[in-house]
């Protein structure tokens, strides 16, 4: 309800709501079309989400009873994806939201919800990633789900209205921060504080060697 509320405030004069899926899990497949050469893929992220199927934040690598079953499909498409926006003179970051989920008539079923085609949050926290893992920075070449773990959260409640005030109150309680300090693991902040909901939130990411590392 509240996406179809953003959308009828950008301007869309008609929405249809009804019941599609009831979701299992939530994935995205990101990628990378550089100006030179074949799209890249970045890895298979898990969506963390809420009660009501909204984003809270994202894993990676991705874990979960059915990213095994569906990977091979997920990667595909995303390739084909890719290879579509090379051709239509793209260059930069892009993937598909996945959800996994039953409907009644066609029992189990893998579905791509949407398109982020832009920088988003995953290929920040592996913007940071690359620090630790040494990867290449300009295009992530050598990235690999052996070499790190993310754990993101998104729409965190939070009384501070500036970034400044997040990275002293982190300092304060001894809180490792990832860019700040020669650590190889810590938080980095992937969005500032901003208001929304009613309220300010902050997108924070926990960076480490491994997703039990983070």
């Amino acid at each position: 309800l509240i996406w179809a509320k953003t959308m009828q405030e950008d301007g869309c004069d008609k929405i249809i709501i009804e019941p599609y899926l009831k979701v299992y899990e939530t994935y995205v497949v990101s990628g990378f079309i550089p100006p030179v050469g074949e799209p890249r893929m970045n890895g298979i992220f898990k969506q963390i989400v809420n009660e009501f199927g909204d984003y809270q934040g994202f894993s990676f690598p991705a874990y979960g009873k059915y990213v095994a079953q569906t990977k091979r499909q997920m990667v595909k498409a995303v390739k084909n994806w890719l290879s579509y926006l090379q051709k239509e003179g793209y260059i930069g970051n892009s993937g598909l939201d996945f959800m996994i989920g039953h409907n009644k008539k066609l029992g189990k079923v893998l579905a791509a919800s949407e398109s982020n085609t832009r920088w988003d949050g995953t290929r920040f926290a592996l913007q940071y990633g690359a620090r630790v893992a040494g990867w290449d920075l300009r295009d992530l070449s050598g990235i690999s789900e052996k070499h790190i773990g993310i754990k993101a959260i998104d729409h965190l409640p939070t009384p501070f209205t500036t970034t400044d005030e997040v990275i002293k109150k982190l300092q304060e309680v001894t809180v490792p921060l990832l860019g700040l300090t020669n650590n190889n693991a810590g938080i980095v902040v992937i969005l500032p504080p901003h208001y929304m909901n009613q309220q300010n939130e902050i997108a924070l990411a926990a960076i480490g060697k491994s997703l039990e590392h983070a």
